[in-house]
């Protein structure tokens, strides 16, 4: 099947106009538009059209995968179609379009069609387009298809999983597989087809992703003298940076008060800007909607990968390598002071050891700048990464190393750095009050427990939104954030199939500088001073954050008095 000639065929049938109610010309809207572009994209490549979709509410993908499937049907001889919806309710509604198509044709169906399934009749084989509904007995097991859609994939039972349907599918260039839904969390129902999602936007399926926009739909718009005073908050300037107009934000204002409930979250997810936002948005994430966005745009390419280790005799050598697995976003500046967590095992309460896909991670971030400096991750043994560890941190002006010792694995490590390398700078840990025990028995690193989880996370989430994090750079990083979900009130974790070793170490690298901050840096932000010690004003993170920040650094400094010399805190 052609789907160039497809289109054209279907623009000569009518379809019932989603507002209107009346029946119109199958005319492609601009997000139906930009489904066809990629399937015929695929198609001149002579690859099966297999889809991906996040979208908001009414774009009209179900309406374009129905037309698709029933020209699918009506070209092909012994083609087996099937439309697979959440609910009974939304089955029937989805397969009214290909019925209406049917009632169209120029020429009448012999059998008539049911509702339940359309019967092509070709001279070569009879072809099948069928609906049924997620769980049941006729959901497509044990079939040969070479049509499915899969509508509102994330709402699907937990027990009734769309996954098991994809074999169903041969992976050939007349084959047609698309699966679209709105976002349903990361977790729960919604976990598989996040995690679909998340392997296509990466390149590691064979599915296409394709976002659909609200701000693409030409029907959300209202008079845009209803938004007249626009911006009025964050949101609406990030929508204008965007290209959104002040008739969308109108609009944007009307349903959030009218469908939304006023709650920017349900908005979000019903009617995404971009599809990071809308799992965000939904299910339970630690990160929130706005320090998703920050991180997102903090994010650039690195300027170095490759090695940085030290020999027996603590010379420094780095080794290019395009691939890693250290990648450096800044190097090493004189007189600044650096943090590094790292996480041996999975990063995780258990107590077990990494089994096989389990990646030793390290975070380095910059405590004068704010900066997520350098990221380590690889499936590196404890004795090769406290190896590299002692290189990296010596690299970085012998930064505050902070291991996560839950398991044998950051024991080791630490062990070795603490007897083999004599590493000077170990993170100590702090007891309740929050003061370091300074007595011959201090205790070394993190230990990870149900109380330390939530609070390495909370410190976290205080530093982006208070500005004394800066810049995040790293793309895996903010991955492994949007993945982040609560489990329960104070447990986090990150969904399957995606490991938390990076996260994990960037909380510890930012709880060691929250706990020890720089002291060049607290007497700067008291005197209101650059790193080059002159005179400037406070910096400018993001619009609302100025007050917050030097809050924050007003209390950094008050708690930096209590403690013990600066020289001291860094361990130097």
């Amino acid at each position: 099947m052609d789907f160039a000639a497809c289109r054209k065929f279907l623009e000569k049938l009518r379809i019932r106009d989603r507002d209107s109610g009346h029946m119109v010309p199958f005319r492609l809207n601009p997000n139906q538009l930009k489904i066809q572009e990629a399937a015929e994209k695929l198609q001149r490549k002579n690859k099966p059209v297999w889809l991906i979709s996040v979208k908001s509410r009414r774009v009209g993908f179900s309406s374009w995968a129905e037309g698709i499937g029933f020209c699918h049907c009506l070209a092909h001889p012994n083609a087996n179609g099937l439309v697979l919806a959440h609910q009974a309710s939304s089955a029937k509604e989805l397969f009214k379009i290909p019925l209406g198509l049917a009632r169209d044709l120029p020429f009448p169906l012999d059998p008539p069609p049911t509702q339940h399934k359309i019967t092509f009749p070709l001279k070569s084989g009879h072809s099948y387009l069928s609906v049924a509904t997620a769980g049941s007995s006729s959901s497509g097991r044990g079939w040969t298809l070479s049509f499915l859609h899969l509508s509102e994939a994330a709402f699907y039972p937990e027990d009734a999983s769309f996954e098991a349907l994809l074999p169903a599918v041969s992976y050939s260039p007349d084959t047609i597989l698309v699966i679209e839904s709105t976002a349903n969390g990361m977790v729960y129902e919604g976990k598989a087809f996040y995690e679909m999602w998340q392997a296509a936007e990466q390149g590691q399926s064979e599915f296409t992703p394709i976002f659909l926009s609200w701000l693409d739909d030409p029907a959300c718009v209202r008079d845009p003298e209803e938004a007249r005073d626009a911006p009025i908050d964050a949101d609406e300037k990030d929508l204008l940076k965007m290209g959104a107009t002040i008739a969308q934000l109108a609009w944007r204002r009307w349903c959030l008060d009218s469908r939304c409930g006023g709650r920017i979250e349900t908005f979000n997810q019903e009617y995404p800007a971009t599809a990071s936002l809308a799992f965000v948005s939904s299910g339970n994430p630690c990160f929130d909607s706005s320090e998703i966005r920050w991180a997102e745009s903090t994010i650039h390419d690195p300027i170095w990968s490759g090695m940085v280790e030290s020999d027996a005799r603590g010379t420094l050598t780095r080794t290019d390598h395009s691939s890693g697995p250290l990648f450096i976003w800044h190097l090493p500046e004189p007189n600044h002071h650096y943090y590094i967590g790292a996480d041996a095992a999975r990063g995780s309460d258990s107590g077990e050891e990494g089994a096989i896909g389990d990646f030793a991670a390290a975070v380095v971030i910059d405590g004068t700048t704010g900066e997520v400096a350098a990221r380590f991750a690889e499936r590196w043994p404890p004795e090769r990464f406290a190896d590299m560890l002692d290189g990296l941190g010596r690299f970085y002006n012998r930064a505050m190393l902070n291991i996560e010792l839950t398991g044998n694995l950051g024991l080791e490590v630490q062990r070795r750095l603490r007897d083999d390398y004599r590493y000077p700078n170990l993170y100590k840990w702090k007891g309740k009050d929050d003061r370091a025990y300074h007595t011959r028995r201090f205790s070394l690193g993190w230990e990870t427990n149900s109380r330390t989880r939530p609070m390495a996370m909370n410190m976290f989430r205080a530093a982006i939104r208070e500005g004394s994090l800066v810049e995040l750079n790293d793309k895996s990083l903010l991955i492994q954030m949007k993945a982040a979900v609560m489990e329960d009130a104070n447990r986090w974790e990150v969904i399957e199939r995606l490991h938390d070793d990076i996260l994990m170490a960037a909380l510890l690298a930012n709880a060691a500088r929250v706990q020890y901050p720089p002291p060049i840096l607290v007497q700067r932000f008291a005197n209101n001073l650059d790193a080059d010690g002159s005179q400037r004003p406070m910096p400018q993170v993001r619009d609302d954050v100025s007050e917050s920040l030097k809050r924050h650094y007003d209390s950094v400094t008050r708690a930096a008095k209590k403690e013990a010399e600066p020289a001291r805190l860094l361990g130097v």
